[in-house]
């Protein structure tokens, strides 16, 4: 039997979506100990919602927000922490430009990878 997960999503028209987009960074690209997910944002659909990224800590996604003095956005704090915020404030810039689909999925994974000699 086929699962009908696949079918909900399969073409999913941008302007029904709940306005997000998501790209996972993986810690073997930046040398983080955590994943990382980049939201990309429609402004239209959620004008209020706060810049953030989202640390995956197993079966939890960790929001913390963007900007010059990142906080984590929940109750839910991890070890490590300071690595991540420290990234997140060097890369603020580019973090926003895709939060704010100014830059792709494949212009901030080339921008963020070891090869793109942001590191």
């Amino acid at each position: 039997m086929k699962s009908s997960f696949n079918k909900k999503y399969r073409n999913i028209n941008l302007a029904k979506s709940d306005g997000y987009g998501v790209v996972c960074v993986c810690r073997k690209d930046t040398g983080l100990p955590y994943d990382i997910l980049l939201f990309s944002h429609a402004e239209n659909k959620h004008p209020r919602e706060c810049p953030r990224v989202g640390v995956i800590m197993g079966r939890i996604v960790v929001p913390v927000s963007i900007s010059k003095n990142p906080k984590v956005l929940s109750e839910h704090h991890f070890e490590k922490q300071k690595i991540i915020t420290e990234w997140i404030a060097k890369h603020r810039k580019v973090l926003l430009k895709h939060w704010r689909i100014e830059l792709s999925d494949r212009e901030i994974l080339e921008i963020l990878s070891d090869k793109g000699g942001a590191f």
